[in-house]
């Protein structure tokens, strides 16, 4: 693959190693060496890379974990994975659209007041029947590339919007979600998308009352009889609520572990959204069996469905909007300098948006990705902003990794970042003895992901040709993992169930 490097200094070279030595270019620049690998006389081994790293840059996000690999001879605690999983809010219900020319349809009434409430001046835009199947065919056709076979979607639904009450009858879209029950991943947003912090409070009167334990119950239960009635291969264990409400809710809390659930979705835009340590989870303060996964934002906005500007739901409108010369949002806050000095074209948005995403994914991120269903409604009859953004990351991951990339269904990715959190605490340490095995240890009980040697049950999966597993190992015990289950076999990323 050809990697850019930016942002860093880089130091070019030849090999020149000395006599009884081998110095062997395994990255180059301009034809001239920036990576190899060396072997003294004496046997040791070294491996160089002549250019700056930070965390934050895309070639060293792209290399690190080939030295660690390298360092270790691929048998380590641990184990990488790509896996790109989209969430779809509202689907069933309809979205309100931005108005560049009208202040109610924009965004700041209801960032700072949650009983903000525009009465019905702005449009609105719903997901039809035809959209939901292109999805289902577009999707179909990514997967047809091997690197891509296990990406799904997620629609998180609102049951409200399937039910006569809605105000649609003999509903076209609610018999294609029947038809594609199987064909993407399905989870609860709730029966009628109310913020559970701020239930159905009088419009604009600023005054705010949290959801009681009986509402909370109703939330989530017709959202459930919904569920069935549809056939829909809902994940019962799960939800995302309505703008990430209700988390910090007692009633709501309750009721949520009263019905036997346990994962839920936090944003991590927002403060205490991310985790101290990367690729963990946060257990919710109220009810501390409840797994809190964090969630990406995206820049692709809950009330945009089109890139044209000027339309209503402009995408590119609103990120100007934000971001733009004489936007709302400024470097350092207010007064200070905008974010972009020019207006920003489609193009760019989509460029930036994915580098963003390519970014996670280069990091082993497991954290899901949120969108709205307005973003899925096709623009041009064939395109919608989801498709375009997903098409780019696509694009660019292929050029960069043939690794197979996948998505979790949510009680899936809880129960993994819950693991990983666990493993912080757990005292693990691990001892290689070449030729031998591997011993695993642990204080406390533990699931510990390795790489490069399995159990003698089999493997979890064999990954960009190297064998990963997970391990588990009770408290103040030990597991050891023979030399023969070292072998890697066939390629396969097995789709999480």
């Amino acid at each position: 693959a050809s990697i850019k490097v930016i942002f860093s200094y880089t130091y070019l070279a030849a090999a020149a190693p000395a006599a009884g030595e081998t110095t062997t270019p395994i990255l180059s620049m301009n034809g001239n060496t920036v990576g190899a690998t060396h072997k003294k006389a004496d046997g040791r081994e070294y491996m160089a890379l002549t250019m700056d790293h930070s965390p934050y840059l895309t070639h060293s996000l792209a290399l690190h974990y080939g030295v660690i690999n390298w360092l270790t001879r691929g048998v380590f605690i641990g184990q990488r994975r790509i896996y790109l999983t989209p969430q779809n809010d509202d689907i069933f219900l309809s979205s309100s659209q931005f108005v560049s020319n009208n202040p109610a349809c924009q965004p700041v009434g209801a960032a700072n007041d949650p009983t903000y409430d525009p009465g019905g001046v702005c449009p609105n835009v719903r997901m039809t029947a035809n959209d939901l199947s292109a999805l289902a065919d577009w999707q179909k056709r990514t997967r047809g590339n091997a690197q891509y076979r296990y990406f799904k979607v997620a629609h998180a639904f609102n049951g409200f919007g399937a039910t006569a009450d809605f105000g649609i009858v003999n509903d076209p879209l609610i018999a294609e979600a029947k038809k594609e029950k199987n064909t993407f991943n399905w989870l609860s947003h709730t029966f009628n998308h109310e913020d559970l912090d701020c239930y159905l409070p009088v419009p604009n009167s600023g005054i705010c009352r949290p959801a009681t334990y009986a509402e909370a119950l109703a939330e989530i239960d017709q959202n459930k009889t919904i569920a069935t009635q549809l056939g829909l291969s809902n994940d019962a264990l799960s939800m995302v609520t309505p703008g990430i409400s209700g988390l910090n809710n007692p009633n709501f809390m309750k009721a949520y572990v009263d019905r036997g659930m346990r994962y839920v979705v936090t944003d991590t835009s927002r403060p205490g959204g991310l985790p101290a340590v990367p690729n963990t989870a946060i257990m919710n303060s109220l009810q501390p069996s409840v797994v809190m996964i964090p969630r990406r934002a995206t820049n692709i906005f809950y009330n945009t469905s089109t890139p044209v500007s000027g339309a209503v739901g402009s995408e590119t409108d609103e990120y100007n909007f934000l971001f733009g010369p004489n936007g709302i949002f400024r470097i350092g806050g207010p007064g200070g300098a905008p974010f972009f000095s020019t207006t920003q074209n489609y193009n760019q948005i989509i460029e930036r948006e994915s580098d963003a995403i390519i970014t996670y994914m280069l990091r082993n991120e497991m954290y899901p990705l949120m969108f709205h269903q307005a973003n899925f409604w096709r623009y041009n009859g064939v395109n919608s902003l989801f498709t375009d953004l997903m098409d780019a990351v696509a694009r660019k991951w292929s050029a960069i990794s043939k690794l197979q990339v996948g998505s979790l269904k949510q009680a899936t990715l809880g129960s993994r970042l819950k693991e990983r959190l666990d493993l912080t605490t757990a005292g693990v340490k691990g001892v290689y003895t070449p030729g031998v095995g591997v011993t695993l240890t642990a204080t406390n009980r533990a699931v510990i992901p390795v790489t490069g040697v399995c159990t003698q049950l089999g493997c979890d999966a064999v990954y960009n040709g190297q064998r990963q597993d997970r391990v588990s190992v009770p408290a103040g015990r030990s597991t050891f993992l023979p030399y023969l289950n070292f072998a890697p076999g066939a390629d396969q990323l097995a789709e999480d169930k």
